[in-house]
C-alpha cells in the first residue's frame, strides 16, 4: 500500500468512526497491556477454565488512572450495584432482557462487574470517564486469549455511556 492509499484509507476511517486523540490511543494500549498482564496472572493463579469463564474485562478510569478487572460471576450471582448501573438494571427493558438468554443473569458478565468496582471505587464519576476492554479467556483453540469479546445486550444496555475498546460501534456515521 503506497503513501496516497494509506492517507486515503486512513482518511476514510476516521471519517468514518471519529478520530482518536494520542492520549485517548496511549489509554487504550495501556488497558489492553494491562487487561492482558491482569489475565495472565489470574490463568497463573490455577483457576479452572469452567470457574474463569469465557471473558475477562478490564477498566480503566481516566480520572484517576486506575484499573479494574473481573471475570463472569460462575453462579449468576449480581453485585451490588452503584446507582448509575442500578438506575439502568431496573429500566432494562423487556425487549433487551428477552434478547439474550445464554447468561446466568443480566449484570452478571465481566464488564457489568468491573466498570460496577471502577464506579464504586471513584463514586462520583460518570459512565463516560470509564474505558472499557473484554477479551476472551482463551477456553477454546479457535477463540484464544485476548481476543475481543462483544458485549451481550444486557452488558451493552448497562455499560452504554462507557467508551468500549473491542468493538465497532454500531452507529457508524
Amino acid at each position: 500500500m503506497g503513501a496516497t492509499e494509506t492517507g486515503k484509507r486512513i482518511d476514510y476511517l476516521r471519517n468514518k468512526y471519529g478520530t482518536i486523540s494520542s492520549k485517548e490511543l496511549n489509554e487504550r494500549i495501556n488497558l489492553r497491556g494491562e487487561t492482558m498482564k491482569e489475565l495472565n496472572k489470574l490463568k497463573d493463579s490455577g483457576i479452572s477454565k469452567k470457574k474463569m469463564g469465557p471473558a475477562f474485562a478490564g477498566v480503566y478510569d481516566k480520572q484517576t488512572g486506575k484499573y479494574s478487572y473481573a471475570i463472569n460471576d460462575y453462579d449468576g450471582k449480581l453485585p451490588d450495584f452503584h446507582p448509575l448501573i442500578n438506575a439502568k438494571y431496573d429500566k432494562m427493558p423487556k425487549e433487551v432482557i428477552d434478547s439474550y438468554t445464554f447468561t446466568k443473569g443480566a449484570g452478571s458478565h465481566a464488564e457489568v462487574i468491573a466498570l460496577n468496582k471502577a464506579l464504586k471505587a471513584n463514586p462520583d464519576a460518570s459512565l463516560d470517564n470509564f474505558i472499557l476492554n473484554v477479551v476472551r479467556t482463551g477456553q477454546s483453540r479457535v477463540k484464544s486469549a485476548g481476543m475481543m469479546f462483544p458485549r451481550c445486550p444486557h452488558c451493552a444496555y448497562l455499560t452504554d455511556g462507557s467508551k468500549i475498546i473491542t468493538e465497532v460501534p454500531k452507529n457508524v456515521k
